[in-house]
């Protein structure tokens, strides 16, 4: 609250404002790569002997869900200064829409994108942004992904997919919003 950047702080607003990005931030996209999760590991039930085998696939398995399946989609930035993208010129103040999906299923960085592989590597998905963007929860949403999944399969062996989900008719978040399971 007391921090400055130039002599300038955050107003009152913007505080709250933080305060409340971070709670949807953290809340929505893990719940949503969580369930993402569930949801690929019992569509491949290959991955989940995997894991129940290897605990020590536990962590590629949070990255391989975080591509497969991005909580949030699509990401915004605004070019500061005059810059090119392929080739393209795009004015400062140009504000450029991320599908971070598609980045995560490129070819040309992923091979077999459509396949679900909780040993891919490398994996250098997208779902967190890079550099001065990154997702401060990124740390903690990789410990929680790899909790999750490590335990349910554990617990609950028997598990299995009743029905596909029903995702949610939402573009900038990619939100299961029902999961028929079993045990």
């Amino acid at each position: 609250m007391d921090a400055e950047a130039d002599g300038e702080k955050l107003t009152e607003l913007e505080l709250l404002h933080q305060c409340i990005f971070m709670l949807n931030a953290g809340h929505e996209t893990s719940t949503n790569m969580i369930s993402h999760g569930i949801h690929e590991f019992l569509r491949n039930p290959s991955e989940i002997t995997k894991l129940q085998v290897d605990a020590g696939l536990a962590d590629s398995a949070a990255e391989e869900v975080l591509r497969y399946q991005a909580p949030i989609q699509i990401n915004n930035r605004r070019s500061t200064a005059d810059t090119k993208i392929a080739g393209m010129p795009l004015p400062a103040g140009t504000v450029v829409h991320l599908m971070l999906g598609a980045g995560n299923r490129d070819p040309a960085q992923f091979p077999e994108p459509d396949l679900f592989d909780i040993e891919r590597r490398p994996n250098r998905h997208l779902s967190f942004g890079l550099g001065v963007h990154i997702c401060a929860g990124n740390t903690l949403a990789r410990i929680e992904a790899r909790i999750a999944f490590q335990e349910l399969f554990r617990r609950f062996p028997t598990l299995r997919l009743e029905a596909p989900a029903k995702l949610a008719g939402r573009i900038r978040f990619r939100e299961v919003e029902e999961l028929r399971v079993s045990l």
